[in-house]
């Protein structure tokens, strides 16, 4: 039973896969079918910054790639750690009484 016009849409968080059955002349007459041959539509919520790469129909399986893309501004970095007061601008410390008059 193949499937004929389908869609797939992704709009900001969420995907959304739609088809039904495409329209042919049976081969054969069934007394009954036992896989549902009405339209359907689902929908998916995913993740942030999760992309639709493409998509297949195959054998009758449809695949959909997806894959996660992160910001470089929000991507883990490594921070060096100083050896000592060396490393940091001298600066005057405050006492802690006028820091919270300030």
């Amino acid at each position: 039973m193949p499937f004929g016009p389908g869609a797939i849409t992704a709009q900001q968080n969420r995907l959304t896969v739609a088809g039904s059955k495409a329209e042919h002349t049976p081969e054969h007459e069934y007394l009954h079918q036992g896989i549902a041959a009405r339209p359907f539509e689902r929908q998916f919520n995913l993740e942030d910054h999760v992309e639709v790469e493409r998509a297949s129909f195959e054998n009758g399986l449809l695949q959909i790639e997806l894959a996660r893309k992160i910001p470089e501004a929000m991507k883990p970095r490594n921070i060096e750690i100083g050896a000592g007061a060396s490393t940091r601008k001298t600066e005057k410390m405050k006492p802690v009484d006028q820091v919270q008059a300030a």
